[in-house]
C-alpha cells in the first residue's frame, strides 16, 4: 500500500532575520517523497506602527487570515514556533482536531503571555521540540497540566557547516552579529570593549544586525564614550558579507542576559573566532572558559588582554572552538529526519 502524502507546516509570526526565522528558512526545501513541507508566516513584514494598538489590530487581522489559509492548505502536522503562533495553532486545533500539533520551544519564557500560550499549546501538542536540552528541560519543568512523558526532541540549531576563516594574527578586534535588542545586552559588550580600548587604542568593534529597539540607545552610548571611530554599527546583511568583516576580527562578543542555543555564537566558533560570552542558556553547555571561549566575569578584560598577547593560547582556543561543531548535524537535516519519522508514524 502506497504511503499517504503528509503535509507539514512550520508556522512563525513574522518573516524576519531572527535566529529562529533564519534557521527555519534553511529547511524550506526539504519536501521529498511523501513529505510535503512548507514555511508559513502570520505576517510577511513588521509595520512598526508607533501605536501598540495598531500593531495589535494588525496582528489580529493577520492571525484571522492565517487560520483560514492554513485550514485551506489542510496540514497533517502543524509545527508552532514562538507564542504569537500559538494563538493561531489553538484555533486550527479547534477547527481541525485531527491535525497534529508540534510545539517548538526556543529560549526561555519571555513573559507571562509567552508562558501561558506555550503552556496551552504544550497541553494539546502531539510532540514537543526544542532548540536545546536546557530550553526543553527548563520550559517543560515550568509548565503545568502537561504530560511530561510525551515525545520530545532536541533539534540541532547549526544552520550550515561553515569553514574556518584563515588565521593571520591576533588583534583586539571584536565583532557581534544579531538583533540589536536589550536582551542581547550590547551595552555591556561595549563596556568590555571600552576597557580594552583604554589599553590598546587601535582596537575595533563591529556590530551588525537589525534594529530591534536598541539602536538609538547604543548610538548614544557610543558617542558618550567617544568611540565613534572605533565602534561601528551596520545594518543586517548576508552571512557572506558578515564573514568579510569577521576576517578582520579575532573575537566574537555577546553579553546576552538570556539565550536559547545562541546561533551567532556557534557560527563564530565554526569560523574560528574566539567567543567572549555570558554563561546563559545553552551557551553554558558548549562554551568552556579558557578551553574554547572566554566566559564574561569580573576578570574578562585581563583574560582578553592576556590571550591577545599569547598566540599559542589563542590558537588553542580557536582550534577547540572549531572542533566543538565539526561533526554535528545541521538544522535542515535534523528537521527532515524528524519529519520522516513522523510521516512513518502517521502512515502506520
Amino acid at each position: 500500500m502506497k504511503n499517504k502524502l503528509i503535509r507539514f507546516i512550520h508556522l512563525l509570526p513574522l518573516d524576519c532575520t531572527g535566529g529562529v526565522e533564519c534557521a527555519a528558512k534553511t529547511a524550506k526545501n526539504i519536501s521529498k517523497g511523501n513529505i510535503f513541507f512548507s514555511l508559513f508566516y502570520i505576517s510577511q513584514k513588521s509595520r512598526n506602527y508607533k501605536s501598540k494598538i495598531l500593531d495589535f489590530l494588525d496582528y489580529l487581522r493577520d492571525s484571522f487570515l492565517s487560520v483560514f489559509k492554513i485550514l485551506k492548505y489542510s496540514p497533517d502536522v502543524l509545527i508552532i514556533s514562538l507564542w504569537k503562533s500559538c494563538i493561531v495553532g489553538i484555533f486550527i486545533k479547534i477547527l481541525k482536531p485531527k491535525v497534529k500539533i508540534i510545539l517548538f520551544l526556543h529560549s526561555s519564557n519571555l513573559n507571562f503571555v509567552d508562558y501561558f500560550f506555550n503552556n496551552l499549546i504544550g497541553i494539546i501538542s502531539f510532540e514537543i521540540w526544542a532548540d536545546s536540552e536546557i530550553t526543553l528541560t527548563n520550559r517543560l519543568n515550568s509548565f503545568i497540566f502537561i504530560n511530561k512523558k510525551k515525545t520530545n526532541k532536541v533539534i540541532s540549531f547549526i544552520l550550515n557547516k561553515e569553514k574556518p576563516l584563515p588565521f593571520n594574527s591576533v588583534e583586539t578586534n571584536f565583532i557581534f552579529w544579531g538583533r540589536l535588542h536589550r536582551i542581547k545586552n550590547i551595552r555591556k559588550s561595549i563596556d568590555i570593549f571600552y576597557s580594552i580600548y583604554k589599553k590598546i587604542k587601535k582596537s575595533k568593534f563591529i556590530i551588525i544586525g537589525p534594529d530591534d529597539g536598541d539602536y538609538l540607545n547604543l548610538r548614544k552610548y557610543i558617542i558618550e564614550l567617544d568611540l565613534e571611530k572605533n565602534v561601528k554599527i551596520y545594518k543586517e546583511m548576508s552571512f557572506d558579507k558578515i564573514k568579510n568583516f569577521a576576517k578582520e576580527s579575532s573575537f566574537f562578543i555577546q553579553s546576552s542576559l538570556s539565550e536559547g542555543m545562541g546561533i551567532s555564537v556557534l557560527e563564530s566558533m565554526q569560523l574560528g573566532i574566539v567567543p567572549i560570552v555570558t554563561n546563559v542558556g545553552n551557551i553554558k553547555n558548549y562554551c568552556r572558559d579558557n578551553f574554547n571561549s572566554i566566559i564574561i566575569d569580573e576578570s574578562s578584560t585581563k583574560k582578553i588582554l592576556e590571550i591577545s598577547k599569547n598566540h599559542d593560547k589563542y590558537l588553542y582556543l580557536r582550534k577547540n572552538a572549531i572542533e566543538t561543531w565539526r561533526f554535528k548535524t545541521i538544522y535542515k537535516k535534523d528537521i527532515y529526519e524528524n519529519c520522516l519519522r513522523l510521516s512513518y508514524k502517521l502512515n502506520n
